[in-house]
Parts: structure tokens; sequence; C-alpha cells
């Protein structure tokens, strides 16, 4: 059997796994070669299990990512290991793929990264895949004869042979994701020209209908098993504040200072490139050691300007979106967002680059309800109908429910992005602002008259329609009758609330069709409490929602 634990101390210097680190590489590494799907949040680990795995595994292993900065970081912290990987892309010298192919059947070189583009287009690659999947299998499939490679394995792969395609960022590939390319639709094609061969999928973010979508998409099979880590980051802490753009500048300088943030390293995002150099601009008139970063600057210099913050000669850096995707720097303090993400689950990963090494960080978002009209425009002008699930409600609808849960004034703010993300969770962080009631609109109110007709709907729906099962949009139809009084927003939060308290189950999974279904179960085994109470909005509050978007006096940020 494999020592993995010699691995992960003599190669990757590390003394313990994490979190269902261990039980993905045993999984990964078993005979069974079982398609994997694994959502572990940013900072969890992902590289590890499938580096770990590679070394451990006779062939190579090919990953595919859409992060170029990632692929460059993880190469280099290879060869620090002394692991030899390479990154396979357009521009590579005929020398630089002689270095490859050699390095690959040679059994010296472990991992080859690309992209899901260059697995599109480039002739080349595919060749090479060919050969390392026939070399393991055998043109005739799984059952003919092993290629002309060199010793075999445990697990039969020759050296040389491919054992598995790993896909990073696997959200990707659904268009119910947030983060949609087209590009990795033509991983659909992976299954078909190998089959049998291990897939394993990894995403730091997914909703249950976006993790259904890419065990349809892929073609994920051979009793597939799907690895669910907490979304809960203990460490962090969320507060959410309307932003006053005449003062912004001021409010966030204060910020970092009154947290002890001036020599810290953080990270603050802007949705434009002209706000991410006039923050910084702004941000240098107040003393603060701080660059921009985006998607016009020169290459060359966008790696300087990394490096000289990941090695802390800068503190803070003004960016868009897509900085500090797979960098791997532990001690960044604080993320800063400008204005309103274009979803939760983008909001979730952004956040999630801060307090990797363990300790308190903050994040703060400022927003204003002139973004959400904003996004919510841009949103309308850039959608396309190509991929799978709605093409044009989830950009908007996403948008909608990022401001949702901005101005929400009542919930635990772990709570709710957990919820989203389909993990409903029975206690509170007890850190955010409203946890810590700076944004206290909010009584306990009775519910019991609405949990009463939901089950009264059950009764009906199941006497009339036997076969088939409720679903939340069901409940949510039925709630605009009986709960009229309740906003859009409280009765998503009525449903969350039955789930956690056992009343209410909703099970998303793919039907006969292979169409994605959620259905609603109610358990009638549980007596109801007449005297249920949820936090619902303050009646004595002369508009709730008004007071959600206003900035607040007093309070600090």
């Amino acid at each position: 059997m494999t020592d993995i634990y010699g691995i992960l101390q003599d190669t990757f210097g590390k003394t313990a796994f994490r979190t269902h680190q261990e039980e993905i590489i045993q999984d990964i590494l078993g005979p069974s070669k079982r398609d994997l799907l694994v959502l572990m949040p940013t900072g969890g680990g992902k590289s590890l299990c499938y580096q770990l795995s590679a070394v451990a595994s006779p062939g190579w292993t090919l990953v595919i990512s859409p992060l170029i900065a990632l692929i460059w970081d993880q190469i280099d912290d290879l060869k620090k290991h002394g692991l030899e990987a390479a990154y396979w892309r357009s521009d590579l010298t005929n020398d630089e793929r002689a270095k490859i192919h050699e390095g690959l059947s040679t059994g010296q070189m472990k991992i080859l990264y690309t992209t899901p583009e260059m697995m599109a287009t480039s002739l080349q690659l595919t060749a090479l895949v060919k050969k390392a999947y026939d070399s393991e299998t055998g043109p005739t499939g799984p059952a003919g004869p092993a290629g002309p490679a060199g010793s075999t394995g445990v697990t039969g792969v020759p050296t040389g042979g491919l054992d598995r395609i790993v896909i990073d960022e696997a959200h990707c590939v659904s268009n119910w994701g947030h983060e949609f390319r087209e590009s990795y639709l033509e991983l659909t094609r992976l299954k078909r020209h190998y089959p049998g061969i291990q897939l394993v999928a990894f995403t730091a973010t997914a909703t249950p209908e976006v993790q259904m979508d890419i065990i349809r998409i892929l073609g994920l099979c051979n009793s597939v098993r799907v690895y669910r880590q907490s979304y809960v980051r203990e460490n962090l802490h969320y507060l959410v504040r309307s932003r006053d753009r005449v003062n912004m500048f001021t409010t966030i300088h204060r910020w970092i200072r009154d947290n002890d943030y001036l020599r810290r390293t953080g990270i603050i995002y802007c949705l434009s490139r002209s706000d991410c150099e006039n923050t910084c601009v702004e941000l240098r008139k107040k003393g603060l050691s701080v660059e921009y970063f985006h998607a016009q600057i020169p290459t060359a210099q966008k790696k300087q300007i990394q490096q000289r913050w990941i090695e802390g000669k800068t503190k803070i850096i003004v960016a868009t979106i897509a900085f500090a995707l797979g960098i791997n720097k532990s001690n960044v303090r604080f993320v800063i967002h400008c204005a309103l993400p274009k979803s939760i689950e983008g909001y979730y990963q952004e956040t999630g680059r801060a307090g990797r090494d363990g300790r308190t960080s903050r994040c703060l978002l400022l927003y204003s309800r002139q973004d959400k009209h904003i996004l919510q425009s841009m949103a309308r002008k850039t959608v396309t109908g190509t991929g799978t699930g709605p093409s044009l409600l989830n950009p908007v609808k996403r948008v909608e429910d990022m401001y949702t849960y901005a101005s929400d004034r009542l919930d635990c703010r772990v709570q709710s992005l957990c919820r989203y993300l389909g993990e409903n969770l029975s206690y509170q962080c007890g850190n955010c602002d409203n946890c810590t009631g700076t944004n206290s609109y909010g009584k306990e109110k009775s519910i019991i008259k609405y949990v009463e007709s939901l089950r009264s709907f059950f009764t009906r729906h199941m006497a009339s329609h036997p076969e088939t099962l409720p679903t939340k949009a069901d409940l949510l139809r039925e709630l605009s009758v009986c709960a009229v009084n309740l906003s859009t927003a409280d009765r998503q939060r009525l449903i969350y609330e039955l789930i956690v308290r056992n009343y209410l189950d909703i099970q998303t999974g793919l039907d006969s069709d292979n169409n994605i279904t959620s259905q609603c179960h109610w358990n009638y085994g549980k007596a109801l409490d007449p005297s249920l109470m949820m936090l619902l909005p303050d009646n004595s509050v002369t508009d709730y929602f008004e007071i959600a978007i206003r900035p607040q006096t007093g309070a600090s940020v």
C-alpha cells in the first residue's frame, strides 16, 4: 500500500492532512479508480490532493485549469519540493515540447498542466494524451494490451501512462454556476474519447444545482463520489456597510487603521480598471503601501507587482476580481470589496483569500443600491444562450441574491453564505456585524401559522399527486398566498429555517432524463411546536429595506 504519509512529510514537508485530504487521496489511488467531485473552500488544500496522488502513482496526471497564474504558481511550488511539472501552452518551443514528452515517458515528470482552451485546440496535446491513455488501456480499450512504456506500478499503469485527468474550477462547466466558460464545454468529450479514465473534479463553491450539473455534463460515473467540506471559515469576520461614495476612501483608510492593518497584507477589489487606479491613487495619498492590478497591465509588469505583494514589499493590492486566483499567500489579513460583487459564489471565493493561515481576518463589503442596477444591466447585455441551465435568469438573479445578502440586517452572515451554497447551519458565527448586534432591526415572531399552512399543502399535494414530490418553487408559491405579509426574501428565510429545524428536507438530484430536480420532503414524524419563532423585520422600523441600504450613524465600520 502506498505510504502517503511518507510522501506528505518527505516530499511536501507537511506533518498532517487537513480535513478530507487523506480520504480523497486514498479514494483517488483506490483500485476502483472512481470519479470524484470535490467541494473544498478556498484555502482548504485542493492542490495537495491531486499533487500527492500524482507523486504516488506510476504514471502522470493531467490537470486542466483556467487560471494561468495558478498554474505557474503551482509549478514553481512543486519545483521547490524537487518535483518536475510543466504547462502545455501555445507558445512552447520544439525543445520545450520534447522535454515534456521525455519527462512524462520516463516518469520524471508527474504532472502536466494545461487550460481548457488548449485541450480544445491543440492537436499535439491531444496526440500526447491519447498516446499516454493508450499506453494504459491499449488501443482496444481497458481490456486491451498495455502500451510500450516502462515498468508497471501497483495499479497496472505503466510509467508514462495517463493515470487520471483533474479538472480544477469545475463549476465553470455549468451555466448554473457563476463563472461559466464556453471552453469548459469541450471537456464533455473526455469520457467519450478516453472511456474508463478517472476524472477528478474540484471546485471551491457550487450550489446543489451546480453540483448535479457538473456530474451530468462531465459524465462523471464509475460510482462517482462527492466530497463536501463545510464552507465555514471560523477565522473570517464578515462586515457589510452601505457605501458613502464621497467619503469612501476615508472610510477605507480609517477601517484599516482602526483594525491595526496599516502594515498588514490585504486585497481591495473594485469592479472596473478605472476604479482600481483611482482607489490606488487616493489611498496612496493617505500614506498606504498600495499598487493596482488589472488585465490591461503588461504581463511582465503584472508579475512584478504580484511578486512585490507576495514578498510583502507592497502591502495592499487594489484589483479586479481576477487577482489572487490560485496564489498561495497565507497571511492576507483583510479583503475589502468597494462595490457589490456579481454573485455570492464569487464573493465567498474572494473573501476566502483572507486568513489562510487560520488567524483572525476581516472581510468588509461596501455597496449601494446603484451597484445592483449596474451589474444587472451588464448581465443582461453580456448573457448568451450557450451552455446549460437558464442563461438569462441566473446572472441577473445572482446579482439579486448578492444584494439581498448585503442588505440583510437580520441573519448571521456565515449562515446566509452557507445556506445559499447548500449547507444549513444550526448555529451563528458570533463574529459578523449582524451577530454582534451592529445591524439589529428584527424581532422574534411566531411562524406557526405559516408552518401549519405548508404542512397542509404537503398533505394536499401528496393526496392529489402521489407520484411526485413538491419542489421549492411550489413551496414559495404557497407562501406567496399564506404569508403575503412576508417579503420574498423572508419567505426564502422561512424555508431555510424549517430545514435547519428538521421539519423540511430539500434534495437535489438527476431524474431519469438526466435533468436536475429539487424535491421537498416533509418530516411528518416531528410534531409541530406551537411556540415556533423566527427573527423577522421589526414592524417599528419605518422601512426595513431603506434602513438596510441607508448609511448608519454612530456604528463603527
